[in-house]
Formats: C-alpha cells, sequence, structure tokens
C-alpha cells in the first residue's frame, strides 16, 4: 500500500482524515474510529497483537504496523509511504525534503 500520511493525536484532528490516507497516531481508541474507517492502513507507536489497531485492521482489511515507538514523530503530514503490513514502512516521499 502507498498513500500520503496523516498524523491523528486527538478527536480534533480527525477532519484531517481523507478516504485513503495512512492514519498515523499513538494508538487508536473509540474516539479516532471516523479516522480508521477512513485509513487505508494505520500506523502506531503503541500496542502489541492483541492491541486495538490490530484487531480493528484485520476487522477493516487494511494494513496494519503497531508499537513503533516513534512513527508519529518520523512521519509528517503529507508524507508519503509504502506500508505492506509486514512491519516494513518505507519513506517514498518526506514534506521535509520538500521543504528544503
Amino acid at each position: 500500500l502507498r498513500s500520503t500520511v496523516k498524523g491523528i493525536l486527538s478527536q480534533k484532528d480527525v477532519s484531517k482524515m481523507k478516504n485513503g490516507d495512512i492514519l498515523v497516531t499513538r494508538m487508536t481508541t473509540t474516539e479516532l474510529m471516523p479516522s480508521v474507517r477512513l485509513a487505508a492502513g494505520i500506523i502506531t507507536d503503541e500496542g502489541g497483537i492483541t492491541c486495538h489497531a490490530s484487531i480493528i485492521s484485520r476487522e477493516l482489511h487494511v494494513p496494519c504496523v503497531v508499537g513503533t515507538k516513534i512513527a508519529i514523530q518520523v512521519l509528517k503530514d503529507g508524507d508519503v509511504v509504502c506500508l505492506d503490513g509486514t512491519g516494513l514502512i518505507k519513506i517514498i516521499s518526506s514534506v521535509a525534503n520538500k521543504e528544503s
């Protein structure tokens, strides 16, 4: 899966998500479900095999990488990443590089 990153830290950020974006957050919660439903993929800093993001992504049939510890700090809104669901997150293009 190759798509654009949107960092969602709280419910107030939910409106940033567009259909097909990759949701990047500390961890998913029920209040973030509107964003989760739009996501083509999910990346979280926290969690494991039985966390909310893992279970929801399986139910929604979207790739998910959990427990990155630093994704919300490294990945920025507008970055394009490749997410394959095996734990590999490859940055295709970075907003930081475009601003330079």
